[in-house]
């Protein structure tokens, strides 16, 4: 029996999973496959009996080597094995167990951004794999999305502490969230296998600890507004979760870990298992993780808290998923993805760095489930053509409390209860219209309808919020191929325009429509230069129209009202506002690319990012102190209001609060000052990405592979017209201007490792006159893994994995506390883990 073996003369750097362009007219597998191998460096081996007399269909746009294959492969009865260095292709028969055997949907190739099959994205794709995830000792997603430079640990978190403002970052639930650029974690659109999750908590933030580890195959992001293709919330960009596709048999792990300076005690525990046929396949994984909190005795910068105080809250969490596919003809396939998870979270605040919480602070607790049910069905109208039917249920509830103590007895108690509900179902086409000289033009296009509900309960509060949400939506999107390889044509080795456009009718806030322009041009094959313009949007959040609206009495002088009589006081509005419309976007990139078809193992990406982020909701006044003295606010202030005015202000408040420190008096209120959320202010961000890559062979040892990547970032805010800009980038509880990421990763057959540096830039403390500078923090990662048992991890094997991060323990700057029990760091931007170790052990049946 005859092996094919394709070694390529340089090999190919499998793990990065670089995109090449390819046109194979349909002929022979064999011969196909060997041009991929040739194209792309990658080893592919077969069978030669396997492949003889087979036919491979067209292979025609961009694709990573793995993803060529799959696309020859489809329709056949062969499988692949999909690994590090190398493909091999058997019978069905024969296929292996390996989680990577096969990614997410190898039947539709679409990259993130883009909804046609073989589609080149023109914005940039940050892509990390399942492996890369485990060289670099990843245990978790939202680990993995903290460790890249473009995302901001802020917004809804788990490790933002006391002492952060509200709009800056808060932990509700102990969900974690992404928030790319930092624009908040309800402007990066999250998606798991493609749908929409139910928005968790308060602040419409996707939690993506949600998530079992072991059953992603990859994370896709796309950081450049995307409304024109998925519609809210894509104005930062989207990240697509995807999960392994198929598995066959079992794998088990288990984790350790802890903090050497005491606390943060880690225990990680996942089954995986699955059954493929030839038909179809399922996956079922489950996590168990629990974390005990961070205290402040435990960390040295946090003396001037109570010993006792939370700074890293405890957290126990359950997480399911099934996915599953079956042909339930030759061309139909039924698919499904189910999603649970369930987690409880604690921490106390001691209100005095003398005494412990029970003599006067609170004890809070979180306690969140949610689910998800993903349905959906393809129909394969032709070769072309293809039909798609999705259908999403999701929820997300979280239950929270807070009990507040006084000499040992609880004096007052807050509960209650966050419920999200997201409803969707869409229709979509997908296929080619016709053919050009570069290439087939293909289209997407479809229709939907989605639903949102949030229902927010508090006990004795005036009211609770139950409102709905729903939105009907059409989509297309168009992919020209003018010019490709196969023209021959000096210094236009490729190039491609996309169009897409979106239309969502919203019941509540109107009507809005999403442009989005994309062109690829490479002059040569390897060097790409790409560039995208858009438009996008973000309905705005439950609470921010529906919170509660209060009024608080000011004495006058408090307000700026210095002029008027003793005892003059102004009634001062604030909270939700139900009239407040989207917020909204202009967004443009341009990038220049160095791909490994150009020189073998290497790859090199820069790109420069503008986001201009208007309508943004926001209560309009910095600071109330200025309100009445302020011409910028003379249109939200009333004076000399009329008695009827005062008293319909004052009953239109669902809470009134009594600031002015003496009785309340209709007759005294000399001003009203509408301070509720509006759509009045306005962002500027923009900056350049890098990533680099280079592989390389050990003599004897094994692949060697240098990683960079690097963000910098500029962003300044006017909070309303007539407001100066001023600098968010680079100030406190704001991103840092860069961050970075660099380090090497070994691998062969039974050893694997890396060292990562990790750099997050200082800031400025804006909050005083001084301005004091808070340091950067640079933090070194070690890992390793070693297979114990077995020849390979895609068979039965016992694999152990030892991880070191923050080796050096590199501590947070302090900074000044504007209260007493606030966190004496910027825990949106440094941690306070510290140095971590773990040890995993995974066993493959």
């Amino acid at each position: 029996m005859a092996i094919g073996t394709l070694v390529p003369v340089a090999p190919a750097f499998a793990q990065e999973q670089h995109r090449i362009e390819y046109n194979i007219e349909a002929g022979d597998l064999g011969e196909a496959l060997k041009t991929v191998s040739r194209l792309s460096g990658k080893e592919i081996i077969f069978h030669s009996e396997a492949v003889l007399g087979r036919h491979a269909p067209r292979l025609r746009g961009s694709f990573s080597a793995d993803e060529a294959v799959r696309a020859l492969l489809e329709g056949s009865d062969l499988t692949a094995q999909y690994r590090r260095d190398v493909v091999i292709i058997r019978g069905r028969s024969k296929a292996s167990s390996g989680l990577g055997d096969r990614s997410a949907d190898g039947s539709d190739i679409v990259v993130t951004g883009s909804r046609i099959r073989g589609a080149a994205a023109a914005s940039p794709v940050i892509v990390i794999s399942q492996e890369e995830m485990s060289i670099a000792g990843m245990s978790n997603v939202d680990e993995a999305i903290r460790s890249i430079p473009q995302n901001f640990s802020g917004g809804q978190n788990p490790g933002v502490a006391q002492g952060v403002p509200e709009r800056n970052g808060a932990n509700y639930g102990s969900g974690s969230s992404i928030n790319l650029r930092g624009l908040g974690q309800d402007a990066t659109l999250t998606l798991l296998n493609g749908h929409r999750l139910a928005y968790n908590s308060a602040f419409q933030g996707i939690d993506v600890s949600t998530i079992p580890f072991a059953a992603v195959d990859r994370i896709e992001i796309v950081a450049d507004g995307a409304s024109a293709v998925y519609g809210s919330d894509a104005v930062a960009g989207v990240a697509n979760i995807v999960l392994s596709r198929d598995f066959d048999g079992l794998s088990t792990s288990a984790r350790f870990g802890a903090s050497t300076d005491g606390g943060n005690e880690q225990q990680q525990y996942s089954a995986v298992g699955g059954k493929r046929w030839s038909t179809g396949g399922v996956l079922l994984a489950y996590e168990f993780a629990k974390t005990i909190p961070v205290i402040a005795r435990q960390r040295d910068y946090t003396f001037s808290l109570w010993g006792d105080t939370t700074i890293l809250p405890e957290i126990k969490r359950h997480n399911a998923i099934l996915s599953g596919h079956q042909m339930l003809a030759p061309n139909i396939e039924f698919k499904v993805d189910a999603l649970y998870n369930w987690r409880d979270s604690g921490y106390n605040v001691p209100f005095t760095n003398t005494r412990d919480y029970k003599v006067l602070g609170s004890l809070g607790w979180f306690k969140a489930q949610a689910f998800a049910l993903a349905p959906s069905l393809k129909f394969d109208v032709s070769n072309d053509w293809n039909v798609s039917l999705t259908g999403v249920y999701a929820q997300d509830n979280t239950d929270y409390g807070s009990e507040t103590y006084q000499n040992g007895s609880v004096v007052s108690v807050i509960a209650g209860t966050y419920h999200n509900t997201t409803k969707s179902v869409e229709l979509g086409v997908e296929g080619k219209l016709i053919d050009l000289p570069g290439g087939p033009v293909r289209l997407a296009s479809g229709v939907g309808y989605r639903n949102n509900d949030y229902t927010s309960t508090r006990v004795r509060q005036p009211r609770g919020i139950d409102e709905s949400q729903g939105a009907k939506y059409a989509f297309a999107e168009l992919n020209f191929p003018l010019i490709g390889p196969s023209q021959d044509i000096a210094f236009v080795h490729r190039l491609t325009v996309n169009l897409a456009a979106r239309h969502e009718d919203y019941d509540n806030i109107g009507n809005v429509t999403t442009p989005k322009i994309g062109m690829i041009y490479s002059p040569i094959s390897g060097i790409s230069l790409k560039g995208s313009w858009g438009r996008s949007f973000k309905a705005p959040q439950f609470y921010q129209q529906y919170s509660l609206r209060n009024a608080t009495i000011y004495d006058a002088s408090a307000v700026g009202g210095s002029t008027y009589p003793a005892g003059s006081s102004v009634l001062f509005l604030t909270g939700g506002n139900p009239n407040i419309g989207p917020e909204r976007a202009t967004t443009w990139t341009a990038t220049a690319s160095l791909d490994p078809g150009l020189i073998p193992n290497a790859s090199l990406e820069i790109s420069y990012f503008h986001v201009d982020y208007r309508n943004r909701v926001v209560s309009p006044f910095p600071s109330s102190a200025n309100a009445l003295t302020n011409p910028v606010f003379g249109s939200l202030v009333a004076l000399d209001p009329t008695a009827t005015e005062i008293a319909g202000t004052y009953s239109s408040a669902d809470q009134v609060f009594n600031a002015s420190g003496r009785p309340y008096d209709l007759g005294t209120v000399v001003a009203i000052v509408n301070g509720v959320n509006r759509n009045a202010s306005s962002q500027k961000v923009q900056g350049v990405d890098f990533s680099g890559r280079y592989g390389f062979e050990l003599p004897r040892a094994g692949r060697l592979t240098l990683h960079a990547d690097a963000s910098y970032i500029e962003s300044k805010q006017r909070l309303s017209d007539g407001q100066p800009m001023v600098d968010l980038a680079g100030t406190i509880f704001n991103p840092p201007h860069f961050r970075a990421r660099g380090g090497a990763s070994f691998d062969n057959r039974s050893t694997s490792g890396s060292l990562f540096i990790n750099y997050i830039g200082g800031v400025t403390d804006n909050r005083s006159a001084a301005r004091p500078g808070v340091s950067s923090m640079t933090t070194v990662d070690l890992s390793a893994r070693h297979l114990a048992m077995g020849e390979s991890r895609d068979g039965p094997s016992l694999e152990i994995s030892a991880t070191v991060q923050n080796l050096f323990n590199d501590k947070p700057d302090m900074i000044a506390k504007t209260f007493v029990y606030a966190t004496p760091f910027d825990s949106t931007n440094y941690s306070a883990v510290g140095r971590f170790v773990s040890l995993s052990i995974t066993k493959r049946w």
